[in-house]
């Protein structure tokens, strides 16, 4: 029988080295080795931008100043630029929509391209073919004014 005043002892079988620490600095069976765990304050990275992009900044669109939310400043700029003609911004716009508005009807968007020159009809197809959309009608096909 085991003398109860070995417990102190260390086991002769048991060997300290590369991953094997001594008995004494294992984790306790039972017990939790983050036993404070997380802060009750502590926020995810997920929370943290959540908290940041609700926060208002002032900007000025159209000769009035706004306290809009950082992310709707964010959704506006991009798509002022796109309206400006930026390429970039474009496709982010585009993007945005297809994801975050997507038409709920199953009716065709009509666009009068009539005023659009033969550079613009160009750069709308390339945008529309990287989306994976198309343009039916004349201009696509190379009709009277494309």
């Amino acid at each position: 029988m085991a003398d109860p005043n070995d417990a102190d002892q260390p086991d002769p079988e048991y060997a300290v080295g590369y991953k094997r620490p001594p008995k004494h600095a294992q984790f306790q069976k039972g017990r939790s080795g983050n036993s404070r765990g997380r802060p009750k304050g502590a926020g995810s990275l997920r929370t943290i931008v959540q908290d940041q992009m609700m926060k208002k900044v002032r900007i000025t669109a159209g000769g009035e100043t706004l306290d809009v939310p950082i992310a709707q400043a964010i959704v506006m700029r991009v798509l002022r630029d796109a309206a400006g003609g930026n390429r970039k911004a474009s496709e982010q716009g585009l993007r945005m929509i297809e994801r975050y508005a997507p038409l709920e009807s199953d009716e065709p968007v009509v666009f009068d391209l009539t005023d659009f020159s033969t550079d613009e009809k160009k750069e709308l197809l390339r945008l529309l073919d990287k989306c994976g959309a198309s343009l039916n009608g004349p201009e696509r096909t190379g009709g009277a004014n494309g």
